[in-house]
């Protein structure tokens, strides 16, 4: 489920039922939560790297296993999200 669509439902226990939303509910919500966290500032821990790539014009500190690896990380997490 949607990270939108579970904060709604939760939201409508809260704010029209007036009581908590089933355990499940705010797990699921917490859970989804974290991994668009973790995906979103994944991202902002590269910014840096990025700058001094393109400041420096070129990729020569970089090792190209760790890159490989980056990248199977990433194709890994793709695919186990959409499990």
């Amino acid at each position: 489920m949607d990270l939108l669509l579970l904060a709604k439902d939760a939201a409508s226990h809260v704010f029209t039922q007036g009581r908590l939303p089933p355990p499940e509910l705010v797990k699921a919500l917490i859970s989804k939560g974290l991994g668009y966290g973790i995906v979103a500032f994944a991202g902002v821990v590269k910014l840096p790297q990025i700058a001094a790539l393109a400041r420096s014009g070129s990729a020569a500190g970089l090792a190209p296993v760790s890159a490989e690896l980056e990248q199977l990380a990433y194709a890994i997490a793709v695919r186990k999200g959409r499990e």
